[in-house]
Protein backbone atom coordinates (compact mmCIF):
# COMPACT_ATOMS: atom_id res chain seq x y z
CA UNK A 1 0.00 0.00 0.00
CA UNK A 2 2.93 2.33 0.80
CA UNK A 3 4.50 1.76 -2.33
CA UNK A 4 1.22 2.95 -4.56
CA UNK A 5 1.04 5.76 -2.15
CA UNK A 6 4.56 6.67 -3.01
CA UNK A 7 3.84 5.95 -7.10
CA UNK A 8 0.98 8.38 -7.12
CA UNK A 9 2.59 11.21 -5.34
CA UNK A 10 6.20 10.79 -7.47
CA UNK A 11 3.95 10.50 -10.62
CA UNK A 12 0.37 12.07 -10.45
CA UNK A 13 0.97 14.44 -12.66
CA UNK A 14 1.07 11.51 -15.25
CA UNK A 15 -1.80 9.82 -14.25
CA UNK A 16 -4.06 12.79 -14.30
CA UNK A 17 -2.32 12.77 -17.97
CA UNK A 18 -3.64 8.80 -17.85
CA UNK A 19 -7.35 9.87 -17.22
CA UNK A 20 -7.36 12.96 -19.77
CA UNK A 21 -6.23 10.64 -22.40
CA UNK A 22 -8.45 7.69 -21.04
CA UNK A 23 -11.80 10.16 -20.86
CA UNK A 24 -11.08 11.31 -24.41
CA UNK A 25 -10.73 8.03 -26.02
CA UNK A 26 -13.88 6.90 -24.38
CA UNK A 27 -15.67 10.12 -25.79
CA UNK A 28 -14.41 10.17 -28.96
CA UNK A 29 -16.06 6.91 -29.67
CA UNK A 30 -19.07 9.13 -29.25
CA UNK A 31 -17.88 11.42 -32.44
CA UNK A 32 -18.87 10.69 -35.99
CA UNK A 33 -17.88 12.39 -39.33
CA UNK A 34 -19.90 15.44 -40.49
CA UNK A 35 -21.67 15.42 -43.47
CA UNK A 36 -19.78 18.91 -45.81
CA UNK A 37 -16.14 18.96 -45.22
CA UNK A 38 -15.58 14.98 -43.90
CA UNK A 39 -17.73 13.48 -46.95
CA UNK A 40 -15.87 15.43 -49.54
CA UNK A 41 -12.70 14.83 -48.47
CA UNK A 42 -13.55 10.57 -47.43
CA UNK A 43 -14.95 10.18 -50.85
CA UNK A 44 -11.44 11.67 -52.43
CA UNK A 45 -9.31 9.97 -50.03
CA UNK A 46 -10.43 6.89 -51.25
CA UNK A 47 -10.14 7.57 -55.05
CA UNK A 48 -7.12 6.42 -57.35
CA UNK A 49 -3.61 8.42 -56.31
CA UNK A 50 -3.83 10.10 -59.70
CA UNK A 51 -7.11 11.43 -58.75
CA UNK A 52 -6.18 12.33 -55.46
CA UNK A 53 -3.08 14.35 -56.74
CA UNK A 54 -5.47 15.90 -59.73
CA UNK A 55 -7.93 17.02 -56.41
CA UNK A 56 -5.50 18.47 -54.85
CA UNK A 57 -3.96 20.40 -57.34
CA UNK A 58 -7.36 21.85 -57.44
CA UNK A 59 -7.48 22.41 -53.65
CA UNK A 60 -4.34 24.44 -54.04
CA UNK A 61 -5.58 26.57 -56.56
CA UNK A 62 -9.01 27.48 -54.85
CA UNK A 63 -9.82 26.24 -51.72
CA UNK A 64 -6.94 26.74 -49.22
CA UNK A 65 -2.93 26.31 -49.66
CA UNK A 66 -2.58 24.02 -46.86
CA UNK A 67 -0.88 20.29 -48.07
CA UNK A 68 0.58 17.89 -45.81
CA UNK A 69 -2.27 18.66 -43.33
CA UNK A 70 -4.76 17.77 -45.57
CA UNK A 71 -2.64 14.74 -46.84
CA UNK A 72 -2.63 13.52 -43.69
CA UNK A 73 -6.85 14.10 -43.55
CA UNK A 74 -6.97 11.92 -46.52
CA UNK A 75 -4.84 9.05 -45.49
CA UNK A 76 -7.22 8.91 -42.07
CA UNK A 77 -10.14 9.22 -43.57
CA UNK A 78 -8.92 5.89 -45.73
CA UNK A 79 -9.52 4.28 -43.22
CA UNK A 80 -12.33 5.32 -42.30
CA UNK A 81 -13.45 7.06 -38.61
CA UNK A 82 -11.69 4.66 -36.04
CA UNK A 83 -7.94 5.79 -36.69
CA UNK A 84 -8.82 9.44 -35.71
CA UNK A 85 -10.71 8.47 -32.63
CA UNK A 86 -7.44 7.26 -31.20
CA UNK A 87 -5.09 9.99 -32.85
CA UNK A 88 -6.77 12.54 -31.36
CA UNK A 89 -6.90 12.02 -28.11
CA UNK A 90 -3.08 10.64 -27.93
CA UNK A 91 -1.92 14.03 -29.42
CA UNK A 92 -4.01 15.91 -27.00
CA UNK A 93 -2.00 13.70 -24.23
CA UNK A 94 1.24 14.74 -26.58
CA UNK A 95 -0.05 18.46 -26.36
CA UNK A 96 -0.21 18.25 -22.65
CA UNK A 97 3.43 16.69 -22.06
CA UNK A 98 5.10 18.66 -24.66
CA UNK A 99 3.58 22.03 -23.50
CA UNK A 100 4.40 20.81 -19.78
CA UNK A 101 8.08 20.47 -20.22
CA UNK A 102 8.02 23.49 -22.12
CA UNK A 103 6.66 25.46 -19.29
CA UNK A 104 8.11 23.56 -16.31
CA UNK A 105 10.50 25.38 -14.21
CA UNK A 106 12.56 22.39 -13.48
CA UNK A 107 12.28 18.39 -13.62
CA UNK A 108 11.11 18.28 -9.85
CA UNK A 109 7.98 20.46 -11.04
CA UNK A 110 7.27 18.52 -14.06
CA UNK A 111 4.66 16.29 -12.29
CA UNK A 112 2.37 19.49 -10.83
CA UNK A 113 3.34 21.51 -14.29
CA UNK A 114 1.60 18.15 -16.41
CA UNK A 115 -1.32 18.10 -14.06
CA UNK A 116 -1.98 22.20 -14.67
CA UNK A 117 -1.28 21.82 -18.29
CA UNK A 118 -4.60 18.47 -18.06
CA UNK A 119 -6.28 20.86 -16.12
CA UNK A 120 -5.87 23.82 -18.79
CA UNK A 121 -7.06 21.78 -21.47
CA UNK A 122 -10.22 21.25 -19.44
CA UNK A 123 -10.99 24.64 -19.16
CA UNK A 124 -12.14 25.03 -22.70
CA UNK A 125 -15.72 24.34 -23.17
CA UNK A 126 -17.08 22.21 -25.71
CA UNK A 127 -18.35 24.74 -28.39
CA UNK A 128 -14.54 25.85 -28.48
CA UNK A 129 -13.64 22.28 -29.58
CA UNK A 130 -16.69 21.28 -31.52
CA UNK A 131 -15.05 22.70 -34.77
CA UNK A 132 -11.58 21.54 -34.50
CA UNK A 133 -11.31 18.84 -31.85
CA UNK A 134 -13.89 16.78 -32.04
CA UNK A 135 -14.31 17.23 -36.03
CA UNK A 136 -12.07 15.33 -37.98
CA UNK A 137 -11.17 17.96 -41.02
CA UNK A 138 -10.74 20.49 -38.21
CA UNK A 139 -8.90 18.87 -35.84
CA UNK A 140 -6.40 18.19 -38.57
CA UNK A 141 -5.89 21.57 -39.27
CA UNK A 142 -5.90 23.39 -35.73
CA UNK A 143 -4.86 20.33 -33.32
CA UNK A 144 -2.12 18.56 -34.96
CA UNK A 145 -0.22 21.60 -35.93
CA UNK A 146 0.32 22.20 -32.81
CA UNK A 147 2.19 19.42 -31.59
CA UNK A 148 4.73 20.52 -34.19
CA UNK A 149 4.84 23.39 -33.18
CA UNK A 150 5.48 22.99 -29.30
CA UNK A 151 8.05 20.12 -30.72
CA UNK A 152 9.65 22.75 -32.42
CA UNK A 153 10.29 25.11 -29.34
CA UNK A 154 11.03 22.15 -27.08
CA UNK A 155 13.63 20.97 -29.50
CA UNK A 156 15.25 24.82 -29.14
CA UNK A 157 14.74 24.83 -25.52
CA UNK A 158 16.66 21.27 -24.51
CA UNK A 159 19.09 22.10 -27.69
CA UNK A 160 18.09 18.12 -28.40
CA UNK A 161 18.21 17.16 -32.44
CA UNK A 162 18.37 20.93 -33.77
CA UNK A 163 19.38 19.42 -36.93
CA UNK A 164 15.76 18.48 -37.22
CA UNK A 165 14.22 21.73 -36.51
CA UNK A 166 14.63 23.26 -39.86
CA UNK A 167 12.17 20.52 -40.95
CA UNK A 168 9.89 20.95 -38.08
CA UNK A 169 9.67 24.66 -38.98
CA UNK A 170 8.83 24.09 -42.74
CA UNK A 171 6.22 22.07 -41.37
CA UNK A 172 4.73 24.44 -38.60
CA UNK A 173 5.17 26.99 -41.50
CA UNK A 174 3.06 24.40 -44.21
CA UNK A 175 0.34 23.53 -42.01
CA UNK A 176 -2.16 26.60 -41.52
CA UNK A 177 -1.81 30.51 -41.73
CA UNK A 178 -2.44 31.55 -38.74
CA UNK A 179 0.05 28.21 -37.02
CA UNK A 180 2.36 29.30 -39.42
CA UNK A 181 2.83 32.91 -38.18
CA UNK A 182 2.64 31.62 -34.79
CA UNK A 183 6.16 29.66 -35.35
CA UNK A 184 7.55 32.48 -37.66
CA UNK A 185 6.62 35.41 -35.30
CA UNK A 186 7.71 32.99 -32.50
CA UNK A 187 11.16 32.21 -33.51
CA UNK A 188 11.78 35.81 -34.02
CA UNK A 189 10.61 36.57 -30.48
CA UNK A 190 12.60 33.66 -28.90
CA UNK A 191 15.71 34.45 -30.49
CA UNK A 192 15.19 38.12 -29.74
CA UNK A 193 15.11 36.93 -26.15
CA UNK A 194 18.15 34.58 -25.83
CA UNK A 195 20.04 37.66 -27.94
CA UNK A 196 19.02 40.17 -25.41
CA UNK A 197 20.06 37.85 -22.29
CA UNK A 198 23.33 37.59 -24.33
CA UNK A 199 22.58 33.43 -24.06
CA UNK A 200 24.54 31.20 -26.57
CA UNK A 201 22.58 29.51 -29.25
CA UNK A 202 23.47 28.10 -33.23
CA UNK A 203 23.12 31.08 -35.17
CA UNK A 204 23.31 28.79 -38.20
CA UNK A 205 20.22 26.28 -36.94
CA UNK A 206 18.42 29.43 -35.97
CA UNK A 207 18.75 30.85 -39.44
CA UNK A 208 17.73 28.02 -41.15
CA UNK A 209 15.18 27.06 -39.16
CA UNK A 210 13.45 30.86 -39.40
CA UNK A 211 13.94 31.04 -43.33
CA UNK A 212 12.58 27.24 -43.43
CA UNK A 213 9.33 28.56 -41.16
CA UNK A 214 9.34 31.27 -43.72
CA UNK A 215 9.56 28.93 -47.09
CA UNK A 216 6.39 26.39 -45.38
CA UNK A 217 4.24 29.70 -44.72
CA UNK A 218 4.79 31.33 -48.16
CA UNK A 219 3.73 28.11 -49.40
CA UNK A 220 0.73 28.76 -47.59
CA UNK A 221 -0.28 32.02 -47.79
CA UNK A 222 0.75 33.10 -51.16
CA UNK A 223 -1.28 30.73 -52.91
CA UNK A 224 -3.52 30.86 -55.38
CA UNK A 225 -6.40 30.06 -53.42
CA UNK A 226 -5.82 32.81 -50.68
CA UNK A 227 -7.41 35.75 -53.18
CA UNK A 228 -10.17 33.01 -53.25
CA UNK A 229 -10.89 32.67 -49.93
CA UNK A 230 -10.19 36.66 -48.39
CA UNK A 231 -11.82 37.64 -52.38
CA UNK A 232 -14.30 40.61 -51.36
CA UNK A 233 -13.89 42.28 -48.15
CA UNK A 234 -17.56 43.58 -47.42
CA UNK A 235 -17.28 44.53 -43.32
CA UNK A 236 -15.31 47.26 -41.98
CA UNK A 237 -12.16 46.80 -39.93
CA UNK A 238 -14.37 48.10 -36.55
CA UNK A 239 -17.20 45.34 -37.30
CA UNK A 240 -14.66 42.83 -37.08
CA UNK A 241 -12.77 43.84 -34.37
CA UNK A 242 -16.60 43.78 -32.45
CA UNK A 243 -16.88 40.63 -33.56
CA UNK A 244 -13.56 39.13 -31.96
CA UNK A 245 -14.70 41.10 -28.86
CA UNK A 246 -18.16 40.94 -29.03
CA UNK A 247 -19.56 37.72 -30.90
CA UNK A 248 -15.91 35.25 -29.83
CA UNK A 249 -14.09 36.44 -26.75
CA UNK A 250 -15.34 38.76 -24.11
CA UNK A 251 -18.89 38.62 -24.56
CA UNK A 252 -19.61 34.63 -24.88
CA UNK A 253 -20.58 32.28 -22.59
CA UNK A 254 -18.63 30.00 -24.04
CA UNK A 255 -15.46 31.58 -23.49
CA UNK A 256 -16.09 32.14 -20.01
CA UNK A 257 -14.69 28.97 -18.35
CA UNK A 258 -11.37 29.72 -20.21
CA UNK A 259 -11.08 33.55 -19.13
CA UNK A 260 -11.49 32.24 -15.95
CA UNK A 261 -8.69 29.68 -15.91
CA UNK A 262 -6.41 32.35 -17.63
CA UNK A 263 -7.41 35.10 -15.15
CA UNK A 264 -6.54 32.71 -12.22
CA UNK A 265 -3.41 31.90 -13.09
CA UNK A 266 -2.28 35.76 -13.53
CA UNK A 267 -3.79 36.69 -10.62
CA UNK A 268 -2.18 34.40 -8.50
CA UNK A 269 1.37 35.51 -10.26
CA UNK A 270 0.34 38.89 -9.43
CA UNK A 271 0.11 37.84 -6.19
CA UNK A 272 3.23 36.14 -5.47
CA UNK A 273 4.71 39.12 -6.85
CA UNK A 274 3.22 41.27 -4.27
CA UNK A 275 5.76 41.55 -1.40
CA UNK A 276 3.59 44.64 0.12
CA UNK A 277 0.01 44.95 1.94
CA UNK A 278 -1.11 47.68 -0.70
CA UNK A 279 -0.01 45.81 -3.66
CA UNK A 280 -2.23 43.04 -2.51
CA UNK A 281 -4.71 45.41 -1.59
CA UNK A 282 -4.69 47.08 -4.99
CA UNK A 283 -4.56 43.55 -6.62
CA UNK A 284 -8.20 42.81 -4.53
CA UNK A 285 -9.27 45.55 -6.01
CA UNK A 286 -8.39 44.89 -9.55
CA UNK A 287 -10.12 41.41 -9.29
CA UNK A 288 -13.19 42.47 -8.11
CA UNK A 289 -13.35 45.42 -11.05
CA UNK A 290 -12.54 42.71 -13.32
CA UNK A 291 -14.93 40.05 -12.04
CA UNK A 292 -17.96 42.66 -11.36
CA UNK A 293 -17.80 43.95 -15.06
CA UNK A 294 -17.88 40.45 -16.35
CA UNK A 295 -20.59 39.67 -14.79
CA UNK A 296 -21.99 43.68 -15.67
CA UNK A 297 -21.73 42.47 -19.22
CA UNK A 298 -23.62 39.53 -19.26
CA UNK A 299 -26.78 41.68 -17.73
CA UNK A 300 -28.13 43.03 -21.30
CA UNK A 301 -28.36 46.43 -20.45
CA UNK A 302 -27.83 48.41 -23.16
CA UNK A 303 -25.30 50.88 -22.70
CA UNK A 304 -23.76 50.12 -19.52
CA UNK A 305 -23.52 46.40 -20.88
CA UNK A 306 -21.51 47.28 -23.68
CA UNK A 307 -19.25 49.70 -21.68
CA UNK A 308 -18.48 46.44 -18.90
CA UNK A 309 -17.32 44.52 -22.20
CA UNK A 310 -14.47 47.08 -23.11
CA UNK A 311 -13.52 47.28 -19.60
CA UNK A 312 -13.28 44.14 -18.83
CA UNK A 313 -11.34 43.32 -22.09
CA UNK A 314 -8.87 46.65 -21.19
CA UNK A 315 -8.75 45.30 -17.58
CA UNK A 316 -8.03 41.75 -18.55
CA UNK A 317 -5.41 42.15 -21.16
CA UNK A 318 -3.78 44.48 -18.27
CA UNK A 319 -3.71 42.23 -15.98
CA UNK A 320 -2.45 39.43 -18.42
CA UNK A 321 0.41 41.20 -19.51
CA UNK A 322 1.35 42.91 -16.27
CA UNK A 323 2.02 39.71 -15.39
CA UNK A 324 3.86 37.95 -18.47
CA UNK A 325 6.27 41.32 -17.97
CA UNK A 326 6.58 40.80 -14.71
CA UNK A 327 7.57 36.77 -15.24
CA UNK A 328 10.25 38.23 -17.59
CA UNK A 329 11.67 40.55 -15.22
CA UNK A 330 11.58 39.03 -12.16
CA UNK A 331 12.96 35.60 -13.44
CA UNK A 332 13.96 36.28 -17.38
CA UNK A 333 11.07 33.74 -17.96
CA UNK A 334 9.95 34.93 -21.52
CA UNK A 335 7.49 32.35 -22.23
CA UNK A 336 4.45 33.95 -20.73
CA UNK A 337 5.05 36.85 -22.89
CA UNK A 338 5.82 35.20 -25.93
CA UNK A 339 2.60 32.55 -25.50
CA UNK A 340 0.27 36.42 -24.87
CA UNK A 341 1.73 38.18 -27.77
CA UNK A 342 1.48 35.15 -29.98
CA UNK A 343 -2.00 34.50 -29.14
CA UNK A 344 -2.78 38.27 -29.67
CA UNK A 345 -1.19 37.80 -32.82
CA UNK A 346 -3.16 34.60 -34.08
CA UNK A 347 -6.57 36.47 -33.60
CA UNK A 348 -4.94 40.23 -35.19
CA UNK A 349 -4.64 38.53 -37.87
CA UNK A 350 -8.33 37.37 -38.50
CA UNK A 351 -9.13 41.26 -39.05
CA UNK A 352 -7.80 41.13 -42.62
CA UNK A 353 -9.87 37.97 -43.83
CA UNK A 354 -13.63 37.26 -43.80
CA UNK A 355 -13.03 33.22 -42.61
CA UNK A 356 -13.67 34.84 -38.92
CA UNK A 357 -14.97 32.16 -36.69
CA UNK A 358 -14.97 30.26 -33.87
CA UNK A 359 -12.53 27.10 -35.12
CA UNK A 360 -9.99 30.20 -35.99
CA UNK A 361 -10.09 30.76 -31.81
CA UNK A 362 -7.56 27.27 -31.76
CA UNK A 363 -4.16 29.00 -31.94
CA UNK A 364 -4.97 31.44 -30.13
CA UNK A 365 -6.47 29.36 -27.17
CA UNK A 366 -3.52 27.16 -27.13
CA UNK A 367 -0.98 29.70 -26.96
CA UNK A 368 -3.03 31.30 -24.13
CA UNK A 369 -2.86 28.14 -22.10
CA UNK A 370 0.97 28.23 -22.50
CA UNK A 371 0.60 31.42 -20.88
CA UNK A 372 -1.47 30.52 -18.07
CA UNK A 373 0.30 27.36 -17.34
CA UNK A 374 4.01 28.81 -17.32
CA UNK A 375 2.60 31.44 -14.72
CA UNK A 376 1.04 28.95 -12.66
CA UNK A 377 3.90 26.30 -12.42
CA UNK A 378 5.82 29.34 -11.28
CA UNK A 379 3.86 31.04 -8.49
CA UNK A 380 5.92 29.11 -5.47
CA UNK A 381 9.10 30.33 -7.09
CA UNK A 382 7.87 34.29 -6.89
CA UNK A 383 6.67 34.05 -3.30
CA UNK A 384 4.61 31.64 -0.82
CA UNK A 385 0.98 31.52 -1.65
CA UNK A 386 -1.57 31.50 1.31
CA UNK A 387 -3.01 28.12 1.45
CA UNK A 388 -6.59 29.18 1.24
CA UNK A 389 -5.99 31.18 -2.15
CA UNK A 390 -4.24 27.86 -3.70
CA UNK A 391 -7.47 25.98 -1.80
CA UNK A 392 -10.07 27.89 -3.48
CA UNK A 393 -8.12 28.45 -6.82
CA UNK A 394 -7.96 24.19 -6.69
CA UNK A 395 -11.88 24.60 -6.43
CA UNK A 396 -12.15 26.65 -9.07
CA UNK A 397 -10.75 24.47 -11.41
CA UNK A 398 -12.12 21.34 -10.33
CA UNK A 399 -15.44 23.18 -11.44
CA UNK A 400 -14.79 24.59 -14.35
CA UNK A 401 -13.04 20.97 -15.69
CA UNK A 402 -16.78 19.67 -14.43
CA UNK A 403 -18.63 21.73 -16.45
CA UNK A 404 -17.26 21.54 -19.42
CA UNK A 405 -16.72 17.85 -19.19
CA UNK A 406 -20.52 17.59 -18.52
CA UNK A 407 -20.40 19.69 -21.76
CA UNK A 408 -18.48 17.22 -23.67
CA UNK A 409 -20.37 14.46 -22.69
CA UNK A 410 -23.60 16.35 -24.12
CA UNK A 411 -21.96 16.71 -27.00
CA UNK A 412 -21.12 13.46 -27.26
CA UNK A 413 -24.52 12.66 -26.54
CA UNK A 414 -25.95 14.79 -29.15
CA UNK A 415 -23.77 13.75 -31.89
CA UNK A 416 -24.86 9.56 -31.42
CA UNK A 417 -28.33 11.40 -31.76
CA UNK A 418 -27.66 12.76 -35.09
CA UNK A 419 -25.88 10.00 -36.28
CA UNK A 420 -29.44 7.55 -35.59
CA UNK A 421 -31.16 10.03 -37.49
CA UNK A 422 -28.64 10.03 -40.56
CA UNK A 423 -26.84 13.27 -40.48
CA UNK A 424 -23.57 12.14 -39.70
CA UNK A 425 -21.49 8.94 -41.30
CA UNK A 426 -19.80 6.35 -39.13
CA UNK A 427 -17.80 5.25 -41.99
CA UNK A 428 -15.97 6.52 -45.32
CA UNK A 429 -17.34 6.90 -48.66
CA UNK A 430 -17.17 4.22 -51.10
CA UNK A 431 -14.22 5.28 -53.92
CA UNK A 432 -15.16 7.07 -56.84
CA UNK A 433 -15.51 4.51 -59.54
CA UNK A 434 -14.22 6.79 -62.47
CA UNK A 435 -12.95 10.28 -63.10
CA UNK A 436 -16.09 11.92 -63.91
CA UNK A 437 -17.10 10.85 -59.68
CA UNK A 438 -14.54 13.39 -58.57
CA UNK A 439 -14.98 15.83 -61.61
CA UNK A 440 -18.71 15.89 -59.88
CA UNK A 441 -17.27 16.42 -56.32
CA UNK A 442 -14.72 19.58 -57.51
CA UNK A 443 -17.84 20.91 -59.97
CA UNK A 444 -19.90 20.71 -56.27
CA UNK A 445 -17.24 22.72 -54.38
CA UNK A 446 -17.05 24.99 -57.68
CA UNK A 447 -20.39 25.92 -57.36
CA UNK A 448 -20.40 26.76 -53.49
CA UNK A 449 -17.73 28.85 -53.74
CA UNK A 450 -18.84 30.85 -56.78
CA UNK A 451 -22.05 31.06 -54.66
CA UNK A 452 -20.46 32.62 -52.12
CA UNK A 453 -18.20 35.45 -54.83
CA UNK A 454 -21.84 36.17 -56.07
CA UNK A 455 -22.94 36.95 -52.23
CA UNK A 456 -19.93 38.87 -51.78
CA UNK A 457 -19.90 40.80 -54.63
CA UNK A 458 -23.74 41.89 -53.97
CA UNK A 459 -22.82 42.82 -50.00
CA UNK A 460 -20.07 44.75 -51.56
CA UNK A 461 -22.25 46.24 -54.08
CA UNK A 462 -25.56 46.97 -51.77
CA UNK A 463 -22.55 48.72 -49.16
CA UNK A 464 -21.34 51.05 -52.10
CA UNK A 465 -24.75 52.35 -52.42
Amino acid sequence: MRSVSAFCRKNYGYIFLAILVGLFLVLFRSFYLMNVDDRVYSTIANAPLAEIVRFMRYHYGYCNGRTWVHLVLLALLRFGVWPWRVLMPLLLGAICILAARLTAPSTDALQKTLAMTCASVLSVSATLYADTLFWETGSVNYILPIVFVLLLFRMLQTGKCLWLAPLVGLLCGASTEQYGMITFGGLLLYYCCLALRKKQFSRVIAALTVLCTLAGLLTVVLSPSVRARTYAETSGLFDKFSMLTFGLWFHSPETLTLLCFLALAFCLYLYGCCALRMQRIILALYAAALAGSFAISFLHIPLLSTLAVYASMLLFLAGAFAAAILALRLEQNCIPLIGLLLGGGAQVMMLVTQRIAVRTMTPSIFCFLVFAVALLSRCGKVQKIPRAAVCAGCVLVAAIAVWNVYGYVRTAQNQTAEFHAGTRAENHIHAPQTSADVDRIIDEIEDVRLEEIRRHAQQSDASCD
